[in-house]
């Protein structure tokens, strides 16, 4: 197979990845509405897996992927479906869970701050984690187990790119909002 046709099928697969997870994310109020936490742990675990392996395709590939440009919007979703289906389920409160979707989900999307993409997704996660422990569910190791494995995996893109840019992000959200009170 000549190189610019392996790039291609690269960022199309890395394509693909992105929206397989943006339809769990469309799935995922129902799965957990149902009460099936053991299906949403497995959809949430095949979410970070593809979000992982999604990236790595992308920047293996010479050609930019089609949705590079959404691609923390459709984790973000992921996060945000986790957290309505755990309202829905009667595992989360709803009023906390649409105030935090209304002001971290928004802000994300008005400002485009990765950080509040970020910590919208590290509120339903660790809330579903949570939730998964406190039922007893037969899948509560899991994504610990996954969280681990990828750290282990990605370790270096982690502590280089990841965390590094959320801080940073956080910081320059800090100095944005002081900006705005010297107003």
């Amino acid at each position: 197979m000549p190189a610019d046709a392996r790039h291609r099928l690269t960022a199309w697969a890395a394509d693909a990845l992105t929206f397989g997870r943006a339809v769990v994310a469309i799935v995922m109020p129902g799965v957990l509405a149902a009460g099936n936490l053991d299906a949403a742990a497995m959809l949430v675990a095949s979410a970070w897996c593809s979000d992982a392996l999604d990236g790595r395709l992308a920047r293996a590939s010479t050609h930019e992927t089609r949705l590079h440009g959404v691609d923390l919007v459709v984790d973000t979703a992921v996060g945000v479906g986790v957290l309505l289906g755990l309202a829905l389920a009667g595992y989360a409160p709803v009023l906390p869970v649409v105030l935090a979707v209304a002001a971290l989900g928004g802000a994300f999307l008005v400002t485009g701050a990765d950080a509040l993409g970020m910590g919208l997704q590290a509120v339903a996660y660790a809330w579903f984690m949570a939730t998964l422990w406190a039922a007893g569910a037969a899948s509560r190791w899991l994504l610990p187990c996954v969280v681990v494995a990828l750290l282990v995996l990605e370790f270096e893109r982690f502590t280089t790119v990841v965390a590094p840019g959320f801080i940073s992000g956080v910081a320059a959200l800090g100095r944005r909002v002081a900006r705005r009170g010297r107003r």
